[in-house]
């Protein structure tokens, strides 16, 4: 059970570092285009932000919880 739960926490931030992934690529791609966003680089640092706070989360579940997990799914 433990292992199921923690599979799931590390799959949540894997799809929210995509989300915000897609998000810098838009802002990058389509910038001219997104007028409630004037600061085009703090945009892209608040979702990079995101990204490094989901990616610690996966680096405390690898560093204090290997032994509940199925450490293959958790380095995809």
């Amino acid at each position: 059970m433990t292992n199921d739960i923690l599979k799931g926490v590390v799959a949540h931030a894997d799809g929210k570092i995509a989300k915000h992934k897609t998000n810098i690529l838009v802002q990058c791609k389509n910038s001219v285009g997104v007028a409630e966003h004037g600061d085009h680089i703090e945009t892209i640092e608040k979702e990079l932000e995101q990204i490094a706070h989901y990616e610690d989360l996966k680096d405390v579940v690898r560093k204090h919880f290997s032994e509940y997990t199925d450490k293959i799914t958790l380095t995809e």
